[in-house]
């Protein structure tokens, strides 16, 4: 409902209609709709980062640039996936409320950088700058490109995957066909 109409534009009669339940129980577990809005966010930071960590644990334990690229990869076909719902579920989201949905979302990315910096396969001053600009970056990416095609998505990944692991002075991996 929300996606089609709108967040403002759906009452709350027409959410207890479609779900079947009376406006009491309603307002039993929900105060306002705000807080179905912030549920909402909560499930689409969990599902967002239980399909990375699911596409992480198909990649190399070992292979630093490969788990890199996959995180790459996998956020960017996530966010692909969801954007309407991203839009939704952050379209009144302020910059400071972030800190625990960037946790959620960032921490594989962190333990990523932290190991690989730790194995030799990369050099950095600063781990958590280099995640929250590499993880802004893939964000804004999908944010602003306006891509519309297959190809365009894959190409974009490729893109991503060679700029940030050059950024961190390590050779990227063959692009994927």
């Amino acid at each position: 409902m929300f996606l089609q109409q709108g967040f403002d534009a759906t009452p709350v009669d027409e959410i207890v209609l479609r779900a079947g339940m009376s406006k009491g129980l309603f307002y039993h577990y929900f105060s306002s709709k705000q807080e179905i809005l912030a549920a909402l966010r909560e499930q689409f930071i969990q599902q967002f980062h239980d399909r990375v960590q699911g596409a992480l644990e198909q990649a190399p334990e070992d292979d630093w640039v490969q788990r890199l690229a996959c995180w790459i990869r996998a956020s960017v076909q996530a966010y692909r996936d969801t954007l309407d719902m991203h839009d939704l579920v952050f379209s009144d989201h302020m910059r400071s409320n972030y800190q625990g949905e960037r946790n959620t979302v960032t921490e594989p990315l962190l333990s990523i950088l932290s190991e690989g910096q730790k194995a030799g396969a990369w050099a950095v001053a600063d781990v958590d700058l280099t995640a929250w600009v590499i993880y802004q970056g893939m964000h804004g990416a999908v944010d602003n490109m306006g891509l519309e095609t297959a190809e365009q998505w894959a190409t974009m990944e490729d893109n991503l995957v060679t700029l940030f692991v050059s950024m961190l002075g390590a050779t990227p991996p063959c692009r994927k066909k």
